[in-house]
């Protein structure tokens, strides 16, 4: 079994997370929902898998998170539509990150969100089929060093194709960039 596989299959089973199925969150919100991350604590991060419409929650969130994922979904849906005209959160933070760095301050947060969302992207590509695009992912996320875009790419399509398709890239994508950055500075460096 190759270090990758036995790798990949460590993170599977190390950190749990789970998905929350809330009919409450209206169907005409979901078409938005595409992106959506909301950060209740350092270790709780949640967003939505846009294939199967649930949230998903991390294991090691509060308990009062459940009661507020969709009012917070809502809030969030009608802040971002007041102040964008983003089709979804996806192109929402996408267009908040190319503001110029000297608006607001890039947090390691901030460059493990973005490494999340990378690998997802990456990884529902890869599940799909569909070319990897570096290039658009390292224009869309300039505040990753180069190569740490490039090593979640790979990384996700290396995912994908050792199980055979068969993983959650919300999920997945959460794990995989806590283990990577964990003791590392991912930001590209402002000249």
């Amino acid at each position: 079994m190759s270090r990758v596989m036995v790798a990949v299959l460590a993170v599977l089973f190390s950190a749990p997370a789970f998905t929350a199925h809330h009919d409450s969150l209206p169907r005409d919100y979901w078409s938005y929902m595409d992106g959506y991350r909301y950060q209740y604590t350092d270790s709780c991060l949640v967003t939505w898998d846009v294939k199967s419409a649930v949230f998903v929650v991390p294991e090691l969130c509060p308990e009062y998170v459940d009661s507020r994922l969709n009012s917070d979904a809502i809030k969030s849906i009608e802040y971002t539509k007041a102040n964008s005209n983003a089709q979804n959160f996806y192109e929402y933070y996408s267009k908040i990150e190319q503001k110029p760095q000297q608006a607001r301050r890039y947090s390691e947060l901030d460059a493990r969100r973005d490494a999340k969302e990378i690998w997802r992207r990456a990884c529902i590509d890869a599940k799909e089929m569909r070319p990897a695009h570096p290039d658009k992912l390292i224009d869309a996320y300039p505040g990753i060093k180069i190569i740490h875009v490039t090593r979640l790419i790979q990384n996700a399509r290396d995912t994908v194709t050792g199980l055979s398709g068969m993983v959650n890239c919300a999920e997945q994508g959460h794990y995989v960039v806590e283990m990577y950055a964990s003791d590392i500075d991912i930001r590209a460096k402002s000249e």
